[in-house]
């Protein structure tokens, strides 16, 4: 590594952390080795997210039929849900922070050996940017000399200590998140049971995200209170967040109500019961019909109506 530092002690060299971190082979494959874990992680959190989501939604649409034991045991998963994935971001965190300063820290030595200068990205952004575009880019005008990046680089790549932490912070065992999973009572009779969320996602998306899109915006302001942390004024406005949820629950319930009276008949004929419960979450005690069931509602006259499908 000596002998690389020393080559580039060249005046008027350039270099950039983002340019170094292009042309090093460590950081690359280390990003792959925690990105897989760290993406599987991402998936398990997002897959609970939904399926606590979908158990308060199910609940909400039956309103005061919804099971008491259902009630508790959302409350219940909710709160699992959320310190799991606190302990996970946590951990993310902390990873992805140490990751950076190792890196750094190699970075900072290998410019140190090489003497070179003040950084100076290389290629920089032209033009407009726009979201999700990627911009244009072309040669800073202000880089002059050699290009230092690649030498610096292969020092980053060629650092022992560099390596062992890499191994060390990679290694570690990574958490997961996984929410219980149990069979519930179905609501009324039949060995049978359709999953109610899934007939509404189904047959009726656009007044439910008619109903969560009037949930975001009168929550606007207690997510901006969230975003940068201020504690106190979260606290101060508990009381408008239960409304909120009061008032979505209360536009779910009466968004279902002729819905599930209308589709009763049939569903009863079919010898199968709703259930609040999500497959993911365990669903019901007998047996999940819901996509047959579904197909059987959403061809049925009577629902049809009630769903507002003609």
């Amino acid at each position: 590594m000596i002998a690389l530092l020393a080559s580039l002690a060249l005046a008027g060299g350039t270099w950039h952390p983002n340019d170094v971190a292009g042309a090093s082979k460590r950081f690359a494959s280390a990003s792959e080795r925690l990105m897989k874990p760290a993406g599987a992680l991402q998936a398990q959190d997002a897959h609970a997210a939904a399926a606590v989501r979908a158990y308060r939604v199910a609940i909400d649409l039956v309103g005061p039929a919804a099971p008491a034991a259902d009630r508790e045991r959302l409350l219940a998963l909710e709160a699992d849900y959320f310190a799991q994935h606190n302990r996970a971001q946590a951990f993310l965190d902390g990873l992805v922070l140490a990751f950076d300063d190792a890196f750094s820290h190699a970075v900072e030595v290998a410019v140190a050996g090489a003497k070179a200068g003040e950084p100076c990205e290389r290629m920089i952004p032209v033009g407009r940017q726009l979201p999700g575009i990627r911009p244009r880019v072309e040669p800073n005008p202000a880089c002059t000399g050699e290009d230092l990046n690649p030498a610096i680089a292969a020092a980053v790549d060629a650092d022992a200590e560099l390596g062992a932490t890499l191994d060390q912070l990679l290694g570690q065992t990574f958490p997961g998140i996984a929410l219980e999973s149990k069979a519930m009572s179905a609501i009324g009779p039949g060995d049978r049971w359709l999953a109610v969320d899934v007939l509404f996602t189904q047959g009726a998306a656009e007044a439910l995200s008619a109903i969560d899109k009037a949930d975001d915006e009168a929550r606007v302001e207690i997510e901006a209170a969230v975003e940068v942390g201020d504690e106190g004024k979260v606290l101060a406005m508990k009381g408008k967040a239960t409304q909120i949820a009061a008032n979505t629950a209360r536009a779910r319930a009466e968004l279902a109500t002729p819905v599930l009276a209308a589709a009763g008949k049939a569903l009863g004929q079919a010898g199968a019961a709703w259930c609040v419960n999500p497959s993911d979450l365990g669903g019901c005690v007998g047996a999940d019909a819901t996509r047959e069931l579904v197909d059987l509602l959403l061809a049925d006259p009577k629902t049809r109506r009630a769903l507002g499908t003609r």
